[in-house]
C-alpha cells in the first residue's frame, strides 16, 4: 500500500482518514509507524552532543525556559550554561532542529512538500516534575513526538479558530534564529485555557505522538523522569497570505497598484474616502481580470523555490531490477513538486526535473505525495509507462529500493555525526 511522510505520524489512522476527521479539525492521540524517524534523538547522549555542537554553532538556537519565571527565558552562554540550568529546574529549547539533525531535515522537508507549507521543529528538554511554558496555543499545527521519558498533556477544547502567524509570510522560509528573536511567539493564556474544557488527558511515552490543530490550548508536565519531545510545527498558508503575495507580485505589472495613496490619508477623512474607493476598484479589476494563474504563481513559487534550495543535490545510481510489483521508496528529504510547465506535465525534484505528456499529470501527481509505493499504484496508461517514470527517476538517484525492516541511522553513525558537525 502506498504511503506519504503523513502515514509515518499518524498510526494507526490512514492519510485518508487522518485528513478527512481530524485534520485542522481536532487533536488525537497517535502513534510512529517509523519508530527510525526518532532514532537520532532517543538518547540522553546524543541530545548532549547535539546541545553542545548547538550552543557552539548558533547560540541564539538554544533557550531557557521557566513556566514558572517568564524572565527565565534567554539564551546561554554554552553548553554548560544549560546543562546547570537544566539541574536548577528550568528546561532548555532548541529551535531548527532540522538544520542541526539530518533525519529531522529531511522529516521536515518531506512533510514540507506533502503539506506545501513551511515545517519546522523544535526541542524541549525538561527535568522531572516541571513545566517548559505555561498554558498557550500556537498559531500553527503541532505534532508532538515524545524521544523519551515521559510527559502528562492536557489539551483544552473551544480552540481559538485559525489564528494567524505573527510576522511576514515571507520569514517563515528562513531559519527561526534569523533576526535574533523568534518569529512566532507563543501565546501564553493560562486563565483562559484553564477555564475551558479538557478533551485530552495522557500521558506520553517514547514514540508516542499527539496532533494538535493550530489554536489548541495545551500544556505538559513532565513525570517523575527527564523528559524530551521534538515539536513538528506545519505553519499552514492562509487566503491572506496568498492574496497578499499575489498583490505584491502583480504589482510590477500594475501600475494602479503601485499609486500613492492620497495626501492626508490618516488625517483627512476626505483622503481616506477617496483612498476606499480606490482601493475598491483595483479590487474588482484584479477579481475580474486576473488570470488564475496570477493569483497563485508568485506563492507557489516562493514554496518551490525554498523546498528545493534546502534538499541535498541527487547523485545518478546504478540502475537495479525493477518490475510492477518492485516497492521504492523516494530518497529521504528530496522535495517534489507536480506541475504544469509550458502545456506540458512536470515532476520537479531536487534541481531537475521530468517532463513529459499531459496524459501523464496523475502518475506525476501521485508520486510527489507518496514516499513508498508499488510500481503497480502509479496512475498510468499503461504498466509499461509507469514502470519507465520509475526506471527514470530510480536511475536519477531519487528512488530508493526500502531500508531493511527498523532501517533508519544507526546510533553510532549519528554520535559521528554529531560529534563531527556532518548532520
Amino acid at each position: 500500500m502506498a504511503e506519504t511522510i503523513l502515514d509515518a505520524l499518524i498510526a494507526p489512522l490512514t492519510g485518508d482518514d487522518f485528513i478527512d476527521s481530524v485534520w485542522e479539525k481536532a487533536p488525537a492521540l497517535l502513534g510512529l509507524r517509523r519508530p527510525d524517524l526518532i532514532r537520532d534523538l532517543a538518547s540522553d547522549e546524543l541530545l548532549y552532543l547535539l546541545l553542545s555542537r548547538a550552543a557552539g554553532e548558533r547560540p541564539a538556537a538554544l533557550e531557557i525556559l521557566s513556566a514558572r519565571d517568564e524572565v527565565a527565558k534567554y539564551s546561554p552562554a554554552s553548553a554548560s550554561d544549560a546543562f546547570e540550568q537544566f539541574r536548577r529546574g528550568a528546561s532548555v529549547r532548541l529551535t531548527g532542529v532540522e538544520y542541526f539533525v539530518r533525519s529531522i531535515g529531511d522529516l521536515c522537508i518531506d512533510l514540507a512538500s506533502f503539506c506545501g507549507c513551511a515545517v519546522s521543529s523544535n526541542l524541549y528538554w525538561s527535568p522531572p516534575s516541571s513545566q517548559a511554558l505555561a498554558a498557550h496555543l500556537d498559531p500553527h499545527g503541532i505534532f508532538v513526538i515524545q524521544l523519551f521519558g515521559r510527559k502528562a498533556w492536557t489539551v483544552y477544547g473551544e480552540p481559538l479558530d485559525a489564528p494567524l502567524e505573527d510576522g511576514p509570510v515571507l520569514l517563515r522560509y528562513e531559519s527561526p534564529w534569523e533576526g535574533q528573536q523568534r518569529l512566532v511567539p507563543q501565546t501564553a493564556l493560562p486563565e483562559v485555557a484553564e477555564r475551558k474544557p479538557v478533551v485530552i488527558a495522557c500521558t506520553l511515552e517514547p514514540g508516542d505522538v499527539l496532533y494538535l490543530p493550530r489554536g489548541t490550548y495545551h500544556r505538559a508536565l513532565t513525570c517523575d523522569e527527564h523528559s524530551a519531545h521534538l515539536s513538528v510545527g506545519i505553519h499552514q498558508n492562509s487566503y491572506a497570505d496568498l492574496i497578499g503575495i499575489a498583490v505584491g507580485g502583480l504589482s510590477a505589472e500594475r501600475l494602479a497598484l503601485r499609486g500613492s495613496l492620497p495626501l492626508g490619508f490618516g488625517r483627512v477623512s476626505a483622503a481616506e474616502r477617496e483612498a476606499h474607493g480606490r482601493a475598491l476598484a483595483i479590487l474588482r479589476s484584479l477579481a475580474d481580470e486576473a488570470e488564475p494563474n496570477d493569483l497563485t504563481r508568485t506563492f507557489s513559487s516562493l514554496i518551490t523555490r525554498s523546498l528545493h534550495k534546502r534538499a541535498v543535490p541527487l547523485t545518478p545510481a546504478v540502475p537495479f531490477d525493477i518490475d510492477a510489483a518492485s516497492v521504492l521508496c523516494r530518497r529521504p528529504g528530496t522535495p517534489m513538486s507536480s506541475t504544469l510547465h509550458e502545456g506540458r506535465a512536470r515532476l520537479a525534484f531536487g534541481d531537475s526535473a521530468l517532463d513529459g505528456a499531459l496524459s501523464l499529470s496523475a502518475a506525476f501527481d501521485f508520486i510527489a505525495a507518496h514516499t513508498r509505493f508499488a510500481v503497480h499504484e502509479v496512475p498510468c496508461a499503461t504498466p509499461d509507462g509507469a514502470l519507465a517514470i520509475v526506471q527514470r527517476l530510480q536511475a536519477a538517484g531519487l528512488l530508493l529500493a526500502p531500508p531493511p525492516s527498523g532501517g533508519g541511522t544507526g546510533t553510532a553513525d549519528t554520535e559521528r555525526d554529531l560529534a563531527s558537525g556532518g548532520v
